[in-house]
């Protein structure tokens, strides 16, 4: 679940995607986030982002979610009342605008569907 923008679902199954899936939506991302980006009237990075890979399977399709989260909201130093990874958590900011996004990728089409970046600033 996000808080500042609509989540993926209803989930019927989840599966891991592989490396290669992964490999094969990246150089796309990349240009489908500057487009974005370039409409939100931003200037970051569209490879600034760390990304976060979930299989889920919605409406009967295999989809890759992507979570996107700018480098420097993960860079921060880590508080240790709430020790956190993001290798192995998901990453949820409420509002933030363009500091993190959240979008589908179908890989049997190569189709991204449902790009949003969070809530305001």
């Amino acid at each position: 679940r996000q808080c500042s923008r609509i989540s993926p679902g209803p989930v019927e199954d989840l599966w891991t995607p592989t490396d290669a899936e992964v490999d094969a939506l990246e150089n796309d991302l990349i240009l489908q986030v500057a487009r974005e980006l370039e409409e939100a009237g931003q200037s970051p990075s569209p490879g600034g982002y760390y990304r976060q890979y979930a299989g889920f399977v919605i409406g009967g399709n295999r989809v890759i979610y992507v979570n996107g989260v700018d480098e420097p909201a993960i860079q921060r130093a880590p508080n240790p009342a709430h020790p956190f990874d993001w290798r192995t958590q998901a990453v949820q900011i409420c509002d933030g605008g363009t500091i993190t996004f959240g979008v589908e990728y179908d890989p049997a089409t190569r189709q991204f569907s449902n790009f949003a970046f969070n809530g305001s600033i």
